[in-house]
């Protein structure tokens, strides 16, 4: 099992001050400037490579207690699979007890990515299509109304697209894109070296 895993943190809970318009023909949709902010809230989500599936959780804060909550669930969930979690070089997820954690569930193989370089994880690309869909254009009362919302949003995702008759379509696989195997090897020669091409050319941009 291969799972890219991200934070995103302080997402805001904010009530538009009015409703905006909708798109139509010749116009784009509007929303106001000004809001009223009701907290934060942070989430964590691991995207499964193979399947598309997200795993995620909430949490008020955003600390080594609630990522090894966020992990506890996937080892009893997967009891016997190898994970390879791609995850950040964050430090909570280098803390004593995580790494006490990862002693007790060599199940669990992690891979950190080079500093700089949080655009290889996967999974940053669809947290950015949640900024976009979800963030960008809802309003949201309290937290509370923001974390429903974010369940409804990876609840109608994580199921894709319907089939005649109901029937769901697997999500598509990043094991079956065209560029994935080229890239797995590019990616799997960069972190055997040590990351040094790619951090000199990141450090030249």
């Amino acid at each position: 099992m291969r799972l890219c895993f991200d934070e995103k943190p302080q997402m805001q809970a904010l009530a538009r001050t009015q409703a905006g318009l909708p798109a139509s023909a010749g116009r784009p949709a509007t929303r106001t400037h000004d809001y009223v902010r009701h907290g934060t809230l942070s989430l964590r989500a691991a995207l499964d490579l193979d399947t598309g599936r997200i795993y995620y959780a909430c949490a008020a804060r955003n600390r080594h207690q609630e990522f090894l909550a966020f992990l506890r669930p996937r080892a009893r969930r997967f009891p016997t699979q190898q994970v390879h979690l791609v995850l950040d070089n964050y430090s909570p997820h280098k803390h004593r007890k995580v790494q006490a954690w990862r002693e007790v569930h060599p199940r669990f193989h992690f891979h950190f990515i080079p500093t700089y370089a949080s655009w290889l994880n996967r999974v940053e690309a669809w947290f950015s299509t949640l900024q976009r869909q979800v963030m960008d254009r809802g309003s949201f009362d309290d937290v509370a109304d923001l974390q429903a919302t974010l369940g409804r949003y990876f609840g109608a995702t994580t199921a894709g697209p319907r089939l005649p008759g109901g029937r769901s379509r697997p999500m598509p696989s990043w094991s079956n894109s065209p560029r994935s195997a080229e890239l797995t090897k590019w990616c799997t020669r960069q972190f055997n070296s040590g990351s040094t091409e790619l951090t000199s050319q990141l450090g030249r941009k």
